[in-house]
């Protein structure tokens, strides 16, 4: 099996950062998106440049931090401050709407390229890229900045978790979503890494590729810390390949 190892969140601050690029450093981690509206952007970027890493994609954000934009149509997706409120699941999605989630989106995905970073692969922060309502902004996107590879929905889960085929359908269904008119790259599979861990005894063979999605130095992620120094995924990685987001095909 193919694994691409992505360390989500570069940028939200310095203690992000330096997990992230040390885990990038020991080759814990094979992949990076970062985020150009998070506070640690600047930072993210001068410790990239002395790295090259030749996997890293672009974290697109529209529920923390303030935006890079001021259309006036983002408003729905702002608190009083002008932060992004998180709501963007609960907010209908007018065409107005849509369109300034794609300006913004295309200014993040530029701040990034003028940084000097040429993305592999496009992600989103609380995977709002996978909503039906924004798949037009992804493969506008996709075409505009030459980004095919992004990532799926999440269709492997621990033995335990509560789902049903109707969700297994509904996220092939997402998948198709972001695929169609694109020609676009993605993993078989997205997982989190504890339940990659709980479920690989089950993983069919027809999974060729997997992404799975970490958060190094996250307070509300401490176990992806653990489990990427434990000798559990240690002894399991090098039954696999471990690839970056530019590997992949």
């Amino acid at each position: 099996m193919y694994i691409i190892v992505n360390a989500d969140d570069l940028g939200r601050d310095e203690q992000t950062n330096a997990a992230i690029l040390q885990a990038l450093d020991s080759n814990r981690i094979t992949s990076t998106t970062v985020m150009a509206n998070a506070p640690a952007f600047r930072d993210a970027i001068s410790q990239l440049q002395r790295r090259a890493p030749s996997s890293v994609g672009v974290h697109l954000n529209a529920t923390e931090f303030f935006p890079l934009t001021s259309d006036a149509a983002l408003k729905p997706l702002l608190n009083a401050d002008g932060a992004f409120n998180g709501k963007i699941r609960r907010i209908y999605p007018t065409r107005m709407l849509v369109h300034a989630v794609y300006l913004e989106w295309s200014a993040q995905i530029r701040e990034v390229i003028r940084s000097g970073i040429q993305p592999t692969h496009l992600d989103s922060h609380h995977h709002i890229h996978t909503l039906p309502q924004l798949y037009p902004v992804i493969r506008a996107l996709q075409k505009d900045f030459g980004i095919r590879r992004v990532r799926r929905g999440k269709n492997v889960y621990a033995f335990d978790s509560c789902y049903n085929y109707c969700v297994l359908a509904w996220r092939v269904a997402c998948h198709l979503g972001l695929m169609v008119g694109t020609n676009g790259i993605a993993t078989d599979a997205f997982t989190d890494l504890p339940t990659f861990l709980s479920a690989h005894s089950r993983l069919k063979e027809k999974i060729r590729s997997l992404e799975i999605m970490v958060h190094p130095g996250h307070p509300d992620h401490h176990e992806d810390d653990v489990l990427l120094a434990s000798q559990q995924w240690r002894s399991m990685a090098v039954k696999h390949h471990l690839i970056g987001y530019d590997q992949l095909r």
